[in-house]
C-alpha cells in the first residue's frame, strides 16, 4: 500500500509514553498514511475482522501522518499474538505499541 511506514521484518516496538508496564495497556498500529483517506480505506478493510479499529492523527517532522491502529489488550503477550495473526492473515507488518493509561 502506498504511503504505509512499515517496521520492516517481524514485530517492532514503540514506547509511547512512561516506563510503567503495570498501568499499561498494548494496541498494534498496523499503517501510517499521509493522506487521510488511504487510512480510512484500511479501516473499512480491517474493522469487518478485528475490533476496534482506530485513527490517531500525529504530527512528525514529515508532516501529518494519520496512524490506524487495532485492539486494546491488557498485556505484551496478548499484543504480540494480535500482530502476528495481522501480520499472517492480512500481510503487513505491525508495531506492538504499549500506551500509558492516563
Amino acid at each position: 500500500m502506498g504511503g504505509v511506514a512499515e517496521a520492516g521484518q517481524g514485530v517492532a516496538w514503540e514506547l509511547l509514553q512512561g516506563p510503567h508496564a503495570l498501568s499499561s495497556s498494548f494496541t498494534v498500529q498496523v499503517g501510517a498514511f499521509a493522506e487521510r483517506q488511504n487510512a480510512v480505506r484500511l479501516i473499512r478493510a480491517l474493522e469487518q475482522r478485528y475490533q476496534p479499529v482506530t485513527l490517531h492523527p500525529q504530527e512528525t517532522p514529515r508532516g501529518l501522518l494519520y496512524q490506524v491502529r487495532v485492539g486494546r489488550v491488557g498485556s505484551e503477550a496478548e499484543a504480540r499474538q494480535l500482530a502476528q495473526r495481522l501480520r499472517r492473515e492480512q500481510q503487513i507488518t505491525p508495531f506492538v505499541i504499549r500506551l500509558e493509561e492516563n
